[in-house]
C-alpha cells in the first residue's frame, strides 16, 4: 500500500480504505488456499470445493493483482 502510494489518489482516503480492507482479503485468500488447496498434500483426498467458490477466489485474486500491476505501471511512467 505504502510503496504504490494508494494514498496520493484521492484527498477522501476512500482508496486507502479500499485498499486497506483487500488486504485482509488477500489474506483470506491464502487462508482459503491453505484449507482447500492440494499444494501441501492433504492426502489422497481432494478437497470439494464448489465451482463458485473457486471462481470467486480466482476473480478475486485476479482482480487484485490487475489493480497492483496498473498502479506499479503508472507509478513507473510517471517517473519518467
Amino acid at each position: 500500500r505504502n510503496v504504490l502510494h494508494f494514498d496520493e489518489l484521492d484527498t477522501s482516503g476512500a482508496t486507502l480504505n479500499l485498499m486497506n480492507a483487500l488486504s485482509g482479503v488477500v489474506t483470506h485468500l491464502g487462508a482459503l488456499r491453505n484449507a482447500l488447496g492440494d499444494a501441501h498434500g492433504k492426502g489422497i483426498f481432494s478437497p470439494d470445493v464448489s465451482e463458485n467458490i473457486a471462481e470467486l477466489a480466482i476473480n478475486t485474486a485476479s482482480t487484485i493483482s490487475t489493480a497492483i500491476i496498473r498502479r506499479f505501471n503508472q507509478i513507473k511512467e510517471e517517473a519518467k
